[in-house]
């Protein structure tokens, strides 16, 4: 892959109430890379779900049981957090693997298993 690409990504996300204080809460990324190799066309896409169990007996509390990477980084942030947890894991890839491509470290990305459990509590 050069080092000129074009990248378009695509967010879904939304928390769907189930019962009393539980409800699931969604993050789907689509990312998409394009780039002329010798005069051809080449793409690649990746996806990165995130799926989350949330149990929430009293407003800002909240545990919640993840699969996939959470693509909200919580230190030192409200409770809602900033979505650059994605962001944070390919740069730390890259700074690990300094001879690595974006789309190598998307791909380790998109192979990644991931279970979480997470409390938040906000004052």
């Amino acid at each position: 892959m050069p080092s000129v690409f074009d990248q378009s990504e695509l967010v879904a996300k939304g928390d769907v109430k189930l019962v009393n204080h539980w409800s699931l809460y969604y993050n789907i990324r689509r990312a998409v890379y394009e780039w002329t190799e010798v005069d051809q066309g080449r793409d690649q896409s990746f996806l990165n779900p995130h799926l989350a169990l949330v149990w929430s007996p009293i407003p800002r509390v909240e545990i919640r049981l993840g699969y996939g990477l959470n693509p909200l980084y919580y230190r030192d942030t409200p409770v809602e957090g900033r979505e650059i947890g994605r962001e944070r894991w390919l740069s730390s890839y890259l700074w690990l693997m300094p001879f690595g491509t974006l789309v190598e470290a998307e791909e380790e990305l998109e192979d990644l298993k991931v279970i979480s459990l997470m409390g938040v509590i906000a004052f």
